[in-house]
C-alpha cells in the first residue's frame, strides 16, 4: 500500500534557496517510490509541477523569502497549523512529516488531535540559527529559545537529523540522548538528483559573454544567500586581496537578497570590473552558471546547519575551498580545500593556491564527481526515509496516540476548548 505522507515546511517554499532544494528533492525521492506526498506551507514561494502544494492564508504585508528568523513567523505558523489541520480533518495521511523546528511544533499538536505519528526533519540549531542571523542578543530570549528548542527536539517519534555535527548537539542534551541510543534517529545528509547533461560549449560561450564575465579571467564561483552567516561580509573582505595576488580573475556570485547592498560595496571598492551579480537563479538553471566557474567558494560561518551548496559543486567537478568545520568535511571529505575557521585571511590564501595549481584542479575535478555521483544520490535517500516511515507506523501504540496527555485536558476544560483549538500551538513547548 502507498503511504500518504502530510509535510509541513513553515517557509515561503519554493524559494530556489538549499532549505527548499532539500524539500523538494525528498519529495521527489519519495514520490518516485510511490508515496504520495501532500505538502503545507506559507502563501509565498513559487509552485513547481508534480508537487501538490497546499498553502496556507495570504497575508498581504509579508514578502520575506530569505532565511532567517522573523516574528511575523509567530502568526506564520498559527495560520499553517490551521491549514494543516483543515487537510487532515477532509483527508487521510499516514504520517506528518514536518520540517525545521516550527513545523515540528505544529505537527506534535496535529498528532495529539488526529492521533497521527509525526517525523522531524531537522536541518540546523534553532538557537544557532537565531544567533548567527543577529536576530536578537537578549539573553532571557536565548535562553528561552534553547529551552523551547530542547522541547521541541524531544516531540517527534522519530527524528531525521541533516548532519552528524547536530546529532552531536542533540546528544548533548541529556534527554535527547536515550532517542538517539534506541535508534530513533538517523542523520540523512542533503544529496543530489540524477547528474543531468553539462550544457554545450557554445551555449556557455553565450552565456559568459552575456554575464560579462572575461574570456580568459579565472571564474570563482559562489552559490547561496547572501547575507552574513553565509559568509559575505567576509567575502566583501576577501575580494581585493585575492584579486591584488590573481590579477585575472573574476567571481561570479548567485543568490539573493541583499545583491544591491553588496554590489554598491562592490563599487566603493573599485571591484565592479571583477565581480557579477546575476541576483536570484532557479534552481533548474544553476548547473548552467556553475559550469563556468573554475573553483567554487563557501565561507559559510554557520557550525551546525548544513550545507546543500556543497553537493551541487561537487556535481560540476568544482573543487571547492570552505572553513574546516564538521558539516563541510560531512559532504566534501578529502576532496575539500580547508581554510582555519573563521580565518578569512587563510581562506584568502588557500583560494589563491588553489586558483595558482591546475594540476590539483584537474585531479580533484573528476573524483569530486565521482563522490557525489556514488555516495549522495537523493534515490537512496529516498529509500531510507521509507524506511523509517514504516518502523514508525508499525512500532505506534493505538491507545498512546488516540487518549493525549491528562494535563492537556485539563487544560482545555479550564480554557475551553475553542480558544484552547485556535491558539494550542504555543501551549506545546511546555507539555510535548
Amino acid at each position: 500500500m502507498n503511504l500518504k505522507i502530510l509535510m509541513i515546511a513553515p517557509t515561503p517554499f519554493f524559494a530556489d534557496r538549499g532549505c527548499h532544494v532539500r524539500i523538494y528533492e525528498e519529495i521527489k525521492a519519495l514520490q518516485s517510490l510511490g508515496a504520495k506526498i501532500t505538502l503545507c506551507t506559507y502563501s509565498l514561494g513559487r509552485d513547481i509541477k508534480g508537487l501538490d502544494i497546499r498553502r496556507s492564508s495570504k497575508i498581504p504585508w509579508y514578502h520575506k523569502l530569505e532565511a532567517g528568523p522573523s516574528w511575523h513567523k509567530f502568526y506564520l505558523d498559527l495560520f499553517l497549523y490551521w491549514k494543516a489541520k483543515k487537510i487532515l480533518k477532509k483527508e487521510h495521511h499516514d504520517l506528518i512529516h514536518a520540517h525545521l523546528h516550527e513545523g515540528v511544533l505544529i505537527a506534535n499538536r496535529l498528532k495529539k488531535k488526529f492521533g497521527i505519528p509525526v517525523v522531524g526533519d531537522f536541518q540546523g540549531s534553532l538557537t544557532d540559527e537565531i544567533k548567527s542571523h543577529g536576530f536578537t542578543k537578549n539573553p532571557f530570549l536565548l535562553k528561552s529559545f534553547s529551552f523551547s528548542e530542547q522541547r521541541i527536539n524531544q516531540m517527534p517519534d522519530f527524528s531525521i537529523l541533516s548532519s552528524f555535527q547536530l546529532q552531536e548537539k542533540f546528544q548533548q542534551e541529556s534527554k535527547i540522548q536515550s532517542k538517539i541510543f534506541s535508534g530513533q534517529t538517523s542523520v540523512i545528509s542533503d544529496a543530489l538528483p540524477p547528474s543531468p547533461a553539462s550544457p554545450s560549449p557554445f551555449f556557455l560561450c553565450k552565456l559568459k559573454e552575456k554575464l560579462g564575465i572575461p574570456k580568459n579571467a579565472q571564474v570563482i564561483t559562489y552559490l547561496g544567500l547572501l547575507n552574513t552567516y553565509q559568509g559575505i561580509d567576509l567575502l566583501m573582505e576577501m575580494m581585493p586581496k585575492i584579486i591584488q595576488k590573481i590579477e585575472k580573475v573574476h567571481f561570479l556570485i548567485m543568490g539573493y537578497p541583499n545583491e544591491k547592498k553588496y554590489e554598491k560595496i562592490c563599487y566603493e571598492k573599485n571591484l565592479q570590473n571583477h565581480v557579477t551579480w546575476t541576483g536570484r537563479i532557479s534552481y533548474e538553471e544553476i548547473t548552467h552558471y556553475l559550469a563556468l566557474g573554475d573553483i567554487a567558494i563557501s565561507p559559510k560561518i554557520s557550525q551546525t546547519e548544513g550545507n546543500g551548496k556543497l553537493m551541487n559543486y561537487m556535481a560540476m567537478g568544482l573543487p571547492t575551498v570552505v572553513f574546516d568545520t564538521g558539516v563541510n568535511r560531512e559532504i566534501l571529505g578529502e576532496l575539500g580545500v580547508y581554510a582555519a575557521f573563521p580565518d578569512s585571511d587563510d581562506f584568502c590564501n588557500k583560494v589563491v593556491d588553489l586558483l595558482k595549481d591546475s594540476p590539483r584542479r584537474e585531479k580533484l575535478r573528476p573524483l569530486l564527481k565521482e563522490r557525489a555521483n556514488t555516495q549522495f544520490l537523493w534515490n537512496e535517500r529516498g529509500n531510507q526515509i521509507i524506511q523509517i516511515y514504516r518502523r514508525v507506523l508499525a512500532s505506534q501504540a493505538p491507545l498512546k496516540l488516540f487518549f493525549p496527555s491528562l494535563f492537556h485536558q485539563i487544560v482545555k476544560i479550564l480554557i475551553g476548548y475553542f480558544i484552547l483549538d485556535y491558539f494550542e500551538v504555543i501551549p506545546n513547548i511546555f507539555y510535548p
